[in-house]
């Protein structure tokens, strides 16, 4: 015979004093889970971590729209630090090509292989330039369009109400 389960969600300021995270919405279960599920390559072991079962947590990740969202920003929290991190290290990267590309012992592929990456790299950064240029001049185009149109509709409806008179 099953029990029903108090549901406990934590609200923002709770003073529980385990160390799961606080997250509004959430049960204390599902703030424990989400970490383990972010830290562990398989749901399996992030239920058995979090001492879960993998029938609740395939529930959440398909019925619970608030778990769904955290989980949601969760991962997308994680990635923006591993972008950072990458854009970090960018310029020791971007040094150890150069050095290779400038080694005149390293292997002909090597060299090559590192000349061919610093290009791309260039390549791809004036593309991605011009691409921001041309999404920015769309962007500008369709407000202007925008208020064109705000303004024609202003002196339609102006002219309506002197027709009205």
């Amino acid at each position: 015979m099953k029990t029903a389960a108090k549901k406990k969600t934590v609200a923002e300021g709770d003073g529980v004093a385990d160390k799961s995270l606080r997250i509004e919405g959430l049960t204390d279960k599902q703030a424990a889970f989400l970490p383990a599920l972010l830290s562990y390559p398989t749901i399996k072991e992030a239920c058995f971590s979090s001492g879960i079962s993998e029938a609740t947590a395939w529930r959440w990740l398909n019925s619970d729209s608030k778990f769904r969202e955290q989980y949601r920003l969760a991962r997308r929290q994680v990635v923006e630090h591993v972008i950072v991190r990458i854009q970090t290290d960018a310029a020791s990267a971007a040094k150890v090509l150069r050095d290779v590309a400038d080694d005149k012992e390293a292997s002909a592929s090597a060299r090559v292989s590192a000349a061919k990456s610093i290009i791309e790299l260039a390549v791809k950064a004036v593309e991605i330039g011009d691409v921001e240029a041309r999404l920015e001049a769309l962007e500008q185009h369709i407000k202007q369009k925008e208020a064109e149109e705000a303004v024609k509709e202003e002196s339609k409806d102006d002219g309506e109400e002197e027709d009205d008179k």
